[in-house]
Formats: C-alpha cells, structure tokens, sequence
C-alpha cells in the first residue's frame, strides 16, 4: 500500500514541473508574443492561475505521501483530495479511478486508517 504514496510524491514533482512550465510558458507570451495588451494580460493571469493550481496539487501530493507513510488519518484523506486534483492532466483520469476504487477498499482502508 506504500505504493501510492511514493506515486504521490512523483505526482508531485510532475505537479511542480508543469507549474513551472505555465508559469514560463505565460512569461514568455506575455513578454514576446506581440497580441494586444488586453490579450497578453489575460494570458498571463490564466497562465498564473494554473501555476498556482499546479504547484497547490503538489503540496497536498507530498503532504499525502506523508501521510500515508506515516499512516496518518489525513494521509488517507489527502491521498483521496490529491487524486481528485490529478485528474486535470493528461494521464491523471486513470489515476484518478484507480487511486479512488483502491481507497474505497476496505484493505486500503484498515492499513491506511489503523485507528478507526
């Protein structure tokens, strides 16, 4: 079951690589793209909307791989809110099913919450 937690501190740094990459990626347009202002404004904002979504879903992926090692209640929680926030990247949809169906377990659930 320690599986998904060292899949959540991958996942983290993929959040954090494509945080970083929006963040460059609306730099760059804004800086060099030549559109209109307005337009260049508007790219920039939505650009740093999705770094911000991006870097956010990889503090709750680390906080989860803690969790879930530790063998936290949170962890468990976390682990669940983590996937859920995965599923707007390209392969996050069938992590998003998989870490689902297996939290809902009862296994899971007993290794993952031994308190309770």
């Amino acid at each position: 079951m320690t599986v998904f937690a060292w899949i959540n501190l991958g996942l983290a740094v993929q959040m954090v690589m494509l945080g970083v990459l929006f963040a460059a990626a609306s730099l760059f347009g804004a800086l060099f793209s030549g559109d209109p202002l307005e337009d260049r404004v508007a790219g920039g904002i939505l650009g740093a909307l999705f770094s911000i979504y991006f870097l956010a879903a990889a503090s709750v992926h680390v906080a989860a791989c803690v969790g879930l090692l530790r063998r936290r209640r949170w962890g468990f929680y976390l682990h669940v809110a983590a996937a859920l926030m995965e599923i707007f990247t390209c392969w996050g949809t069938t992590y998003t099913i998989v870490a689902v169906i297996f939290a809902l377990q009862d296994d899971f659930r007993q290794w993952a919450l031994p308190d309770g």
